[in-house]
């Protein structure tokens, strides 16, 4: 073997690959079954060679996870616990062990594995457990794996990953809609959303906080998020004239609510600025028409009228007047054109008239 090692470069090359894989994998310390997350849980436990009961029957079992549960033997209970309900699934024990799992897991500070356990009996054994303790229990571990800090290291705090949360506090809007608190978990939801940057479905979640709970305490804040949401939402499409439009209309609605709330400062702040975003637009378009006059000579006119009847006060305002005026006096004077209060051959001024989409430069 030596020989052919020392002959091959290849083989050499291979070997030493393998000795460090199997090193790297032996040096990974392997992961215990009760720090698996969520997606490792299966649709339904069955019966398999891991889960072999101690006991014969379930109440066996069950008495079997009582007593080393008292004899503060968590994991060994927790593990009892786990096999029956594998080994039993539709035994009447199965519900008990099942929530006696998810309560030892979030004893022992295993936050992400609780709340799945918890939810599996949600979801595998209604009508068969305290449905509100539950649901207070998996909330309190959501909020907190949302503020929990990772990677402390003397006097630094370490970092929060907010976004761990979101699965949790989706299953319980989900599995929870009429529970006392489910308002406060989509406000949360939708906090969670707008923080990772995924405005659209925190709209979603604000606008369906509004309608499906109108009494929310906090409807305000969340009011204020939702219409945030859109305004970012429009900043970051800074071309998208509907998403401009819609954050104008979220933020107008929200000023007319809450005029005199905390929030309305900055809602005007954001109001203003998406307002001269969309001028903005309007007045790239007059300005793409004056640049091509010779081929339409009445759009820019209409474009600039249009822009000017729209966004009196814009800092572009003064600048399309002036252009206006420029085109007006370089046209022929018999000609009828818009703007101000003068109307066009039809009658109509520059406000009533739809404009042709700019073509392709």
């Amino acid at each position: 073997m030596l020989v052919l090692l020392r002959r091959s470069p290849r083989f050499l090359c291979a070997a030493l690959a393998a000795g460090v894989t199997l090193g790297a994998a032996c040096a990974q310390p392997a992961r215990d079954w009760d720090e698996e997350g969520e997606d490792d849980l299966p649709d339904r436990k069955r019966p398999g060679i891991f889960y072999r009961p101690a006991e014969d029957s379930p109440p066996a079992q069950l008495a079997l996870a009582r007593r080393l549960e008292e004899e503060g033997r968590l994991r060994a209970a927790a593990r009892a616990c786990q096999t029956l309900v594998h080994a039993w699934h539709s035994a009447a024990e199965a519900a008990e062990a099942q929530m006696a799992l998810a309560r030892i897991l979030e004893q022992r500070n295993r936050h992400a594995r609780a709340f799945a356990e918890y939810q599996y009996l949600v979801d595998n054994f209604p009508g068969r457990f305290p449905f509100t303790e539950v649901v207070e229990r998996q909330y309190r571990i959501a909020n907190h794996v949302m503020t929990a800090r990772r990677g402390r290291l003397g006097r630094f705090a370490g970092f929060a990953f907010p976004d761990r949360a979101l699965p949790l506090f989706e299953a319980l809007v989900r599995s929870a809609p009429e529970w006392d608190r489910a308002a406060e978990a989509r406000f949360r939801l939708g906090q969670l959303y707008r923080r990772t940057g995924d405005y659209m479905a925190a709209v979603v979640a604000f606008e369906t906080l509004r309608y499906r709970y109108p009494g929310f305490a906090q409807m305000e804040d969340a009011d204020f998020a939702r219409a945030a949401c859109v305004y970012e939402l429009a900043r970051t499409s800074p071309r998208d004239e509907n998403l401009a439009r819609d954050a104008v209309s979220a933020l107008s609605e929200f000023m007319r609510e809450y005029p005199r709330g905390g929030q309305a400062e900055r809602a005007r702040e954001m109001l203003d600025a998406v307002k001269e975003q969309l001028a903005g637009m309007y007045y790239e378009r007059a300005a793409f028409y004056d640049k091509h006059r010779g081929r339409k000579p009445r759009a820019a006119l209409i474009a600039y009228a249009d822009f000017i009847a729209r966004f009196p006060s814009s800092r572009l305002a003064e600048r399309a007047r002036a252009r206006l005026e420029r085109i007006k006096a370089e046209s022929e004077p018999d000609q009828p054109l818009p703007g101000g209060s003068e109307t066009n051959a039809a009658g109509r001024t520059s406000s009533d008239i739809e404009l042709p989409a700019p073509e392709e430069q």
